[in-house]
């Protein structure tokens, strides 16, 4: 992906813009200045992640140590979000988090013992599910 620098920026101010997340059909009309190359197209990608989830997250002390760091790299690259699932190895994690092997296995333990992923199929292949109610992905569009 290009950076800014790299490109003309334009700055561009909107009175309101509708969009609409076709994942849930909820229309929104917010102020907003888009910056960006091209401002024609205002959408990303995002995640949605659940407030009560968030604050459960923030508070418990034992994941934000950094488990949490974990659990969200796997939201934003490895998580399925139609079934909630993610697939993943150790080593993988490690590298992407720059954390040793036994860090990864140790964070992977602490969200296995808190119920926030869950082995699915055979532990030796690394499947989980992530607990229901907690992260949505979609993207928004704007609506002239």
């Amino acid at each position: 992906m290009e950076s800014l620098a790299k490109k003309q920026v334009v700055v561009k101010p909107r009175a309101v813009i509708r969009i609409i997340n076709p994942e849930t059909g909820e229309y929104e009309d917010t102020s907003a200045i888009v910056l960006g190359a091209n401002p024609k197209y205002i959408d990303k990608g995002f995640v949605k992640i659940f407030v009560a989830f968030l604050s459960d997250l923030v508070q418990d002390r034992e994941l934000t140590a950094g488990p949490v760091r974990l659990l969200l790299w796997l939201i934003e690259k490895k998580l399925d979000y139609n079934t909630l699932q993610v697939q993943y190895y150790l080593e993988e994690a490690s590298k992407a988090l720059n954390i040793s092997i036994a860090t990864a296995k140790r964070w992977n333990q602490i969200l296995v013992k808190k119920k926030i992923l869950r082995h699915i199929g055979p532990k030796a292949y690394g499947r989980y599910k992530l607990i229901d109610y907690s992260a949505v992905k979609g993207s928004m569009q704007r609506v002239n």
